[in-house]
């Protein structure tokens, strides 16, 4: 073959070479698109189906006094028989939304944070309230949406101002026992220099039952001792959890102290770090501080220190 020839040979294999490579490529090519296109056609598929969403779960906005929130449905008709079970039942609540989306109503925007919540638990609910204006005010929020019981059955209220509670608005209604009718029980609210004995031999498990008349708040005590030997030095604070100071097997510990100034020590000692919240407190005596034990229990003078809940 002439050398020019060959040369012409070579160059027309080459390029039907790259022009065969050039075509498998672009078939490749084509087959890799026609993939995705197939792939982006079912996804544009599924996005155009719509999506069902339990009826339960769906997200709900209320405008409550002008106050936005937004909760589930299911969270809304936690409670049966409450106001928004009833109104969320009767037919489809997207008709009641005003043009922003939202269930109006006009409440306390503000208070409603607490029906909230507890609506999202209604039946592990609790509260402490100690504004006594704001208890009232969502007592009232409360009975209209119709979950009063779930929201006060486990709350407390703590009132802000926590006073020397007078001893005329309270008496002893039983005790251990005591030495005479010269030092009876009820000295220890007297506030004079009289005192409470125990009988003679008795310095362990002796003990006081108060009643406030009413439910009470107490977070603080003060116990006088005096200049005695038998001044109690250990001694725990009771509530009775089933509310009946006859109970003897209702009573709880609160909080165990120890008297710090011993038996020379006329002032009253405080005594705090508990908080007590019933009718009935009793003061559980352990031991005195006479030498070798003494031989009684004594106590001067008690003081409480919280609120009446009237």
């Amino acid at each position: 073959m002439h050398y020019k020839q060959h040369v012409h040979y070579i160059k027309m294999e080459k390029i039907k070479s790259t022009y065969k490579d050039l075509t498998k490529s672009i078939k490749n090519e084509l087959v890799h698109l026609k993939e995705k296109k197939n792939k982006l056609v079912t996804d544009v598929n599924l996005i155009k189906q719509p999506i069902s969403i339990p009826h339960s779960a769906e997200r709900v906005l209320l405008d409550i006094g002008g106050h936005h929130y937004s909760t589930s449905m299911a969270t809304l008709k936690s409670v049966p028989g409450s106001y928004f079970d009833r109104v969320f039942s009767a037919g489809s609540y997207k008709d009641l939304l005003n043009r922003d989306g939202r269930y109006f109503l006009d409440r306390d925007g503000i208070l409603f944070r607490y029906v909230l919540n507890c609506l999202r638990e209604p039946n592990d609910f609790s509260l402490t309230i100690k504004n006594k204006q704001d208890l009232e005010d969502l007592r009232v929020e409360a009975q209209f949406y119709g979950i009063e019981d779930k929201m006060f059955t486990n709350s407390v209220f703590i009132p802000d101002v926590l006073n020397w509670l007078d001893e005329k608005k309270l008496k002893i209604v039983a005790f251990s026992t005591e030495h005479s009718n010269r030092f009876p029980a009820t000295n220890v609210l007297d506030y004079s220099r009289t005192y409470w004995l125990s009988l003679p031999g008795t310095i362990t498990d002796q003990w006081l039952t108060f009643d406030f008349g009413m439910e009470a708040f107490i977070t603080k005590i003060a116990v006088k001792v005096d200049n005695f030997e038998c001044t109690v030095k250990d001694f725990m604070l009771q509530n009775n959890e089933n509310d009946d100071y006859k109970d003897d097997n209702g009573w709880v510990t609160m909080k165990e102290f120890q008297a710090k100034c011993g038996n020379n020590c006329t002032e009253d000692q405080y005594f705090e770090g508990f908080e007590f919240r019933g009718r009935y407190m009793r003061m559980f005596c352990k031991n005195n501080w006479g030498p070798g034990g003494g031989n009684f229990i004594l106590i001067t003078n008690i003081k409480f220190y919280g609120a009446l809940i009237e």
